[in-house]
């Protein structure tokens, strides 16, 4: 079980509440009573420091590998999370990938781009898919993609039994949440 689930994102509601957009994800497949306390990590240095200096046990930690899931070992290395690598939970390549696995959804987003060359891509795959979703948006008429105002938006209407068959993190996620 996890009482607490740091997240890598900003915590600042500015553009946005973050937490809220997470919280309104998980909450599709998490019933209220084991939904965990979602805390924002700001960058993932950050969210790191918090998640290794707290001393409860029931924690989970969700963050972009900014890499492929081969280097994941390594990745939990450089950061001194091996011994607790069960509760550590990647966002590969980076969240905006799972934007980019359900092209129908930034479809219905973003009405005035066509996404159709995602629909044969794994966007596990895609280097650096916040740059993708920028730079396809740069012109669009709800504006160029903005990392917190529109993830958001999008992270509720995310079909989460799609991001389980396409992120196995993500599914490890739920399953732990849920347990």
């Amino acid at each position: 079980m996890v009482d607490i689930l740091l997240i890598e994102g900003g915590s600042s509601t500015r553009n946005g509440n973050l937490r809220e957009g997470f919280y309104r994800l998980l909450r599709k497949e998490i019933p209220e009573e084991k939904m965990p306390w979602i805390v924002m990590g700001n960058g993932k240095k950050e969210a790191v420091k918090k998640f290794r200096a707290l001393s409860q046990n029931n924690k989970g930690l969700l963050i972009d590998l900014d890499a492929p899931e081969s280097k994941r070992d390594k990745d939990l290395s450089d950061n001194h999370l091996g011994e607790l690598k069960v509760y550590v939970f990647y966002m590969i390549q980076e969240m905006e990938a799972w934007f980019l696995s359900q092209p129908q959804l930034l479809e219905n987003f973003y009405k005035d781009i066509d996404w159709k060359d995602l629909y044969d891509i794994e966007a596990s795959q895609i280097a650096r898919p916040s740059t993708i979703l920028q730079e396809k948006t740069r012109y669009s008429n709800r504006r160029k993609y903005h990392k917190i105002k529109h993830a958001v938006e999008l992270l509720p209407m995310l079909n989460t039994k799609k991001l389980s068959a396409d992120f196995i993190d993500f599914q490890r996620l739920i399953s732990t949440l849920k347990n």
